[in-house]
């Protein structure tokens, strides 16, 4: 890790070395993220590096433009570094940020990606403006659900992926599951992003509710959580599927 307090100190950063903008516990991936003071636009397609200036003039914001290694007069490629106001250490505020900022050029879209690297530019025709620091954007608070969202009714067939995963949660072999569920077995860790809270409370109380042994559940849930399981998570597991079995016994007791 190295850092950085001038526009010099960052200047001699990305022209030296290949550099990721974020910093990672151990791995570069998502579930290691830890946090980035930076966020980088690539820029390939449809915009000069004079267009850019201009925008960036207008967003009144503090930007370094470096060109990339394979920038040329008639095909301008470069690259945008924007320090920000406060460090950003949740994957999805940088999403937020980056989407909001990102609306203003043409991007890479590939580069809203918390794992991404870059190869060192150099320091011609490129620009920086000092202005005001890239403020974060807050990501949307998913909507809140209500108790009996999480109950769902419609089953889905297993298939063979899930098969081993079912057999583990339920300790036998199921041909249909609820879809919270499924959803989650099918999707976690990697393709529920903004939905894992909504998701993984979906699961946890549909699988109590479904009288399944508290250990199966946990096993299974927190061999599939991407992120660290910190004493609020267990916390709220618990909560969850104390939940789960509390909504069966009243439904029992009917």
């Amino acid at each position: 890790m190295k850092e950085f307090a001038t526009e010099d100190d960052l200047i001699e950063l990305v022209t030296s070395f290949a550099y990721s903008p974020f910093i990672f516990k151990e791995y570069r991936r998502e579930s290691d993220f830890l946090s980035t003071d930076l966020v980088v636009f690539d820029i390939d397609e449809g915009m000069t590096i004079e267009e850019a200036e201009k925008v960036v003039n207008g967003l009144q914001l503090t930007c370094l433009c470096l060109p990339s290694t394979s920038h040329s007069e008639d095909h301008h490629k470069f690259r945008l570094l924007f320090p920000l106001s406060r460090t950003i250490s949740n994957p999805d505020e940088f999403r937020a940020t980056y989407a909001k900022l990102a609306e203003n050029f043409h991007v890479d879209p590939s580069c809203k990606d918390v794992c991404r690297f870059y190869y060192g530019s150099r320091m011609t025709a490129g620009f920086f403006i000092d202005g005001s620091l890239l403020t974060p954007v807050r990501p949307e608070k998913p909507e809140k659900r209500d108790r009996k969202d999480f109950d769902q009714t419609e089953r889905v067939t297993v298939g063979e992926s899930l098969e081993e995963l079912v057999l583990a949660l339920y300790g036998e072999p199921r041909d249909k599951i609820s879809e919270g569920v499924a959803y989650f077995l099918e999707n976690a860790p990697d393709n529920l992003q903004g939905e894992m809270f909504m998701r993984a409370n979906s699961f946890l109380f549909s699988a109590a509710l479904a009288g399944l042994k508290e250990e199966r559940i946990k096993t299974v849930f927190y061999s599939l959580y991407p992120y660290e399981v910190t004493n609020k998570v267990k916390y709220s597991v618990d909560k969850i599927i104390k939940e789960g079995y509390t909504e069966r016994e009243e439904e029992e007791e009917i």
